[in-house]
């Protein structure tokens, strides 16, 4: 049985999904940052194919950070 799934379509937060669980079948382990740095890096690549930048991974890792800092740090209550 193959089992097709169509990657133009899913959230960031489902391909950060399928590929930790992908990679545990490996006995590859990553979490979540990890997954989505790999993600949004390789897919900058294939978009900005030989025009990929120093400044683009210095972006997505700055925005990778930043997205999990905010989801560990309790929000203060008004």
């Amino acid at each position: 049985m193959t089992f097709i799934l169509n990657i133009y379509n899913m959230t960031i937060e489902n391909k950060i999904q399928y590929l930790v669980m992908a990679l545990s079948l490996q006995q590859i382990q990553v979490n979540e940052v990890v997954a989505e740095a790999i993600i949004r890096t390789y897919e900058g690549i294939l978009e900005k194919e030989g025009e990929f930048s120093i400044n683009d991974i210095a972006k997505i890792h700055a925005e990778v950070m930043e997205k999990y800092r905010q989801k560990e740090t309790p929000q203060e209550s008004k």
